[in-house]
């Protein structure tokens, strides 16, 4: 068995048999690396009269290249869910890679030798992990524009400028109008102006993964849960991201939607056999 604590250039493991003293060990995250970590395991099985080997490793934004690679050398993977797995109170004080990695080949053992569940999160497939790209992408694009629209508002209140009554909401053409008509102190006025630039440049790149999104909306793959015949459009509603999401169509709904069922596929978390 095999606990990894995976980084960007690092693969910290934990490595043991059943109940044998373990074996701290680092490979490169690189092809070269992992194939060399495969390897070590492979011959460490061949010693144990071909013992099973299991690699576990938390999720993070690296995604599951590397559990792809251990199905790729016919090495069972399992990526526990992080919430699910006990954590002492002196490891949420000394968080290290090397305690991360024994955690989680304690999770690995306690499973094999005792029959503890493990919450293994869903592996998404190839097609659902590109889907996810396009929602990650409108999400960060989102996220952006939010921001530099926020700094427009702390921009007037530096510059104890407020808005008249007379213009609206901050979301109306009669806003975007006067703020393009302020004059202000040459400094405030160019940062007003390459924030207004930014948010049009902003608002014409959030169209592309918008109409991505629409495509999966009324496509077959996502159809149950964009017209709410699934569970996973009613997760995608209770789903946190975005306010006053309603299946009422492709507005403020559809991005929760598709972003649920592209997220959760129908697995959810379930226990590693």
């Amino acid at each position: 068995m095999c606990g990894i604590d995976a980084h960007e250039v690092w693969l910290d493991c934990r490595i043991g048999v059943e109940r044998e003293a373990l074996e701290r060990r680092r490979f490169e995250n690189s092809r070269e690396g992992r194939c060399e970590l495969f390897e070590h395991l492979e011959l460490l099985s061949e010693e144990h009269g071909g013992a099973k080997v299991l690699v576990g490793y938390e999720e993070s934004v690296q995604g599951y290249g590397l559990c792809d690679d251990c199905r790729d050398n016919g090495v069972a993977c399992a990526i526990p869910a992080p919430t699910k797995i006990p954590r002492s109170v002196e490891d949420r004080k000394r968080k290290s890679d090397d305690r991360d990695a024994r955690r989680i080949f304690e999770a690995l053992r306690a499973h094999e030798l005792a029959g503890n569940a493990l919450p293994a999160i869903w592996i998404p497939d190839e097609q659902t992990r590109d889907d996810r790209e396009t929602v990650r992408g409108r999400l960060d694009v989102s996220e952006k524009l939010t921001a530099v629209k926020a700094q427009v508002r702390m921009l007037l209140k530096r510059n104890r400028v407020e808005k008249p009554e007379r213009v609206g909401a901050s979301r109306t053409m009669a806003f975007r109008e006067w703020l393009a008509g302020l004059t202000l102190k040459p400094g405030a006025q160019s940062r007003l102006s390459s924030l207004l630039r930014q948010v049009k440049s902003l608002e014409e790149e959030i169209k592309i993964p918008d109409r991505r999104i629409i495509e999966l909306w009324e496509g077959v793959r996502y159809r149950d849960a964009a017209t709410g015949d699934s569970d996973v459009a009613h997760r995608g509603w209770r789903h946190r991201g975005e306010r006053g999401a309603t299946p009422r169509g492709p507005r403020r709904g559809w991005t929760l939607t598709v972003r649920s069922a592209v997220a959760d596929g129908e697995g959810g978390m379930k226990d590693a056999d």
